[in-house]
């Protein structure tokens, strides 16, 4: 808790603060690291939704290992970001 209060008063831009934290523990964050391995396993099959991830999977194997032994996963979203959807548009 005291990690999360400590980051909803870090300085952003106008003080807007747009950040949003999600926390995964128990068979959320279980159920979480099976997704992960299932799409560095396709990527690993040639079925790849990424065709540029072949480079960063040894990357992704070795981070789905530390948050295996986190008790918990906590993602930083900023809802005001660019999408992904908007970051490959032409």
């Amino acid at each position: 808790m005291e990690i999360l209060e400590s980051g909803t008063k870090a300085p952003s831009s106008k003080n807007r603060q747009p950040w949003k934290y999600v926390v995964i523990r128990g068979k959320a964050k279980e159920e979480m690291l099976e997704a992960f391995r299932r799409g560095i396993a396709r990527e690993e099959t040639g079925i790849s939704l990424l065709p540029e991830s072949k480079r960063h999977r040894a990357a992704a194997k070795y981070t789905v290992q530390i948050m295996e032994q986190a008790p918990v996963v906590v993602f930083i979203v900023n809802p005001l970001g660019k999408g992904i959807l908007e970051e490959l548009a032409p």
